[in-house]
């Protein structure tokens, strides 16, 4: 085999591989297009599911808060008839 033969058979195999990385490349464009899209999508989606939110965390923090509140009445409620019970078993209180 001269030099020439194998040359050629470099050439051949340079030629492979450089269409093979257009291929790549041609992949590569496609995919970072759909990344984008993809990207775009999803923020959209944060976006609108943030939105959605709003109002569920104040609903929730509400309820939070009358919860307390029922809690606090309960607990005073609990106190007096506590107090009253411990008055009425000295005596003081018939």
């Amino acid at each position: 085999m001269n030099n020439n033969d194998r040359f050629d058979k470099v050439d051949t195999k340079l030629d492979k591989l450089d269409e093979r990385l257009d291929g790549v490349e041609k992949i590569l464009a496609v995919n970072t297009q759909i990344l984008k899209e993809h990207e775009r999508r999803s923020t959209t989606l944060e976006d609108r599911f943030i939105n959605e939110l709003k109002p569920l965390k104040s609903h929730v923090a509400l309820i939070q808060y009358g919860f307390r509140a029922v809690m606090w009445v309960a607990v005073a409620i609990g106190g007096v008839i506590g107090t009253l019970e411990a008055i009425h078993q000295m005596g003081l209180f018939k």
